[in-house]
């Protein structure tokens, strides 16, 4: 619904054809004074009354209030005529850089329009949403041209806007996407019955990783020789505990954005599957401090969404340790922990990986790795030059020390997904989808 905007101040700015009236006035100084002055005070007296006759119009602005990180939307100026004569206006509507789109002078440059007598016309201020949060639109600035057009009756309108940005609006519609694609595909061949953790027995089968360790069959495992587990109807409401690392690592740009933007996205697109699938998501943000600590629930639709929004990668080193342990104390029953982050080399990845490992003794760890292209693109690039050659030597050692991390991190028990940003949505929910599927939870 469009927002009344209040005039808070105004002011009287020359046209060209001013310039031009005084430019004609000097130029008859120099032949006759008198004459000179007189063409002055002339277009001085035009130039009130041009100014003085000159009327504002009534100016409504409307933007949706929500939109996803990255989407492009409108912003629409509605301004209302009133006179019994033509109107000449401009309109810039001051945007915040969050809202900018690509191309900033165009963004900004003056909008004009001529209004008939009593018409209302919209004018559309195309806007792009770059970062996340709440964003103020304003204020809108309108000059009108005089009768006679010697002056600008330039207007303020302080507005009340605003748009709140949210990560993974459109990564969500992807990921239902995704999910009504994968069961089109599968409606049809055959019946499939879901298992899962809880509920009635229903068959045995041999043990994977991941399995939860309750759940083996100790008498089937004897006479077999071979760990076997049981398996249940599956439950209808699991546990899904959605886990970002903010830290340094996360603050990286990649391609103009920051890499805690794609693991946000993603983590959003994961709950919509979960939350459509009847199971309980949580969240939980952490740096060398948690910042968020929402434990899983059947929540409103836009609740990790919201809570993400304002979210900001830190210059810090993530505290590990301390995010896992407090995480373990505050889920209560086995649980899916989907950890969004990365690592960089195997020092650094040791406290992660033991930690990682007790967490796997109840519930089942799984490790979204934000992998950066740049990096893996410059250990590939050919080297032509000794500094090229030098620089294609250090992303190759960076990039094998991080796949020695990760390869620790699997040993250590935990489901690791190794992906680019742009992959991330489609890997994260195939990968949930799997866990799903085989019962895992």
């Amino acid at each position: 619904m469009p927002d009344a905007v209040a005039m808070t101040s105004r002011m009287w700015l020359p046209a060209w054809r001013w310039f031009v009236a005084a430019g004609v006035a000097a130029a008859l100084v120099a032949f006759s004074p008198i004459i000179g002055a007189f063409t002055f005070v002339v277009a001085l007296v035009m130039f009130a009354i041009d100014a003085y006759t000159a009327d504002a119009p009534d100016a409504t602005l409307a933007v949706e209030p929500r939109c996803g990180l990255g989407d492009k939307r409108t912003a629409r100026v509605t301004l209302v005529h009133r006179t019994a004569r033509t109107m000449r206006v401009r309109v810039v509507l001051d945007l915040p850089d969050a809202l900018l789109g690509d191309d900033e002078a165009t963004a900004l440059e003056p909008q004009t329009a001529v209004l008939a007598p009593r018409e209302a016309r919209t004018i559309t201020v195309p806007l792009v949403a770059h970062r996340r949060g709440e964003h103020v639109v304003g204020p809108l600035h309108v000059r009108v041209l005089g009768v006679i057009g010697l002056a600008w009756w330039q207007v303020r309108y302080e507005t009340r806007a605003t748009i709140e940005v949210i990560p993974g609006v459109s990564e969500a519609a992807a990921a239902r996407q995704l999910v009504w694609n994968r069961q089109r595909r599968r409606a049809g061949l055959r019946a499939v019955r879901q298992r899962g953790d809880n509920g009635q027995f229903e068959s045995l089968r041999s043990y994977v990783r991941g399995d939860d360790p309750r759940r083996i069959d100790w008498k089937a495992t004897a006479r077999r020789r071979a760990h076997i587990v049981r398996l249940y109807e599956a439950e209808r409401s699991q546990h899904i505990m959605l886990c970002i690392d903010v830290g340094r690592l996360m603050a990286e740009d990649i391609g103009g954005r920051e890499r805690v933007d794609a693991a946000l996205s993603t983590a959003v697109a994961l709950a919509e599957v979960a939350r459509n699938a009847g199971d309980n998501v949580g969240l939980f943000v952490f740096s060398d401090v948690v910042h968020v600590a929402l434990p899983p629930a059947m929540y409103p639709r836009d609740r990790v969404a919201t809570l993400l929004a304002g979210v900001e990668a830190r210059p810090v080193e993530s505290d590990y340790p301390r995010a896992l342990t407090r995480l373990s104390r505050m889920l209560t029953r086995r649980s899916l922990v989907a950890i969004f982050g990365d690592i960089i080399d195997a020092e650094v990845s040791r406290p992660l990986s033991v930690h990682m490992m007790q967490l796997a003794r109840r519930h089942l760890p799984l490790f979204i790795a934000m992998r950066h292209p740049q990096l893996v693109g410059a250990a590939n690039v050919a080297a032509d030059s000794p500094e090229a050659a030098y620089h294609r030597a250090a992303a190759n050692e960076l990039v094998m020390e991080r796949d020695k991390a990760l390869a620790a991190v699997r040993r250590g028990g935990v489901d690791v997904v190794d992906v680019s940003p742009d992959d991330a949505v489609t890997a994260a929910v195939e990968r949930y989808l799997q866990i799903k599927a085989r019962g895992a939870l």
